[in-house]
């Protein structure tokens, strides 16, 4: 389900548009949502991350989900980018929906430095966050 069409869409801030996908805002967290197709590597992650800097007071107490509506690629070296450059996260969560979306997500919990919590609903992801009930 996209965010836009959730019943969270109300609570969206801010969104942000690239060629490589949409970036929504809100009060603690981020939702993405990376186009058909699209490479999604640490070049397009550091402008996400340029701009929620300027948002966000601190990324260390913001969550991410990645809401995998979408086929699209992933160069997970990205992450050791990320943590070179010192940037954390609160929590780091995937949504998938297909067999497909959860063997990337496996994938790339190799990388990742820190833990990937998986959904298979955008609500329950969000909700999880809203309630402070997300498990390491």
């Amino acid at each position: 389900m996209k965010v836009e069409e959730s019943i969270f869409a109300n609570q969206i801030l801010q969104k942000h548009s690239f060629t490589f996908g949409d970036f929504f805002f809100f009060e603690n967290f981020i939702v993405s949502e990376v186009k058909e197709g699209a490479l999604f590597n640490w070049s397009t992650g550091k402008k996400v991350l340029e701009v929620a800097a300027k948002f966000y007071p601190s990324l260390e107490k913001l969550h991410y989900i990645s809401n995998r509506i979408y086929d699209y690629g992933i160069d997970p070296r990205g992450w050791a980018k990320f943590s070179q450059n010192k940037y954390k996260l609160k929590s780091f969560i995937v949504v998938t929906y297909t067999e497909t979306g959860l063997n990337n997500m496996l994938f790339e919990k190799i990388f990742y430095p820190s833990h990937i919590k998986r959904f298979e609903s955008l609500g329950d992801a969000i909700k999880a966050i809203k309630q402070n009930t997300l498990q390491h």
